[in-house]
């Protein structure tokens, strides 16, 4: 398997729940610069939105160790400068997400960069 330069990620809903709120069918989707595309379908009808982007990084840093990249580009503004340590979180579901996310981005020497969503190649 070629060794791809990045690791693009985006993550996002399928639907709206019933109760008309912003939760529903989450999924995660990465992209590699030599094309190598996959979807995840989370396992779960209340994702939130943030939640699924999270994923989608999750998802990312696992391709990352696997391919020995050490480069994610995301296009939620929240989620890269959440787990980069610039933005706080609050609520404990996604705290506990992206202290997770950057204790790994830590440890495994990966990188992670915000881009528009017109060049994410996930989306």
């Amino acid at each position: 398997m070629k060794k791809p330069k990045a690791i693009y990620v985006d993550g996002g809903l399928a639907s709206y729940s019933t109760f008309g709120g912003p939760h529903g069918n989450g999924y995660a989707k990465i992209n590699t610069t030599t094309n190598d595309r996959q979807e995840l379908h989370l396992p779960t009808y209340e994702s939130t939105n943030n939640e699924a982007e999270l994923f989608a990084i999750l998802f990312g840093i696992a391709e990352c160790i696997k391919t020995e990249c050490n480069l994610i580009y995301g296009d939620s503004e929240w989620s890269v400068k959440s787990v980069k340590g610039l933005y706080k979180t609050k609520e404990p579901r996604l705290k506990l997400m992206v202290d997770c996310i950057y204790s790994l981005l830590q440890y495994y020497k990966i990188d992670i960069q915000w881009i528009g969503r017109e060049k994410n190649l996930a989306t």
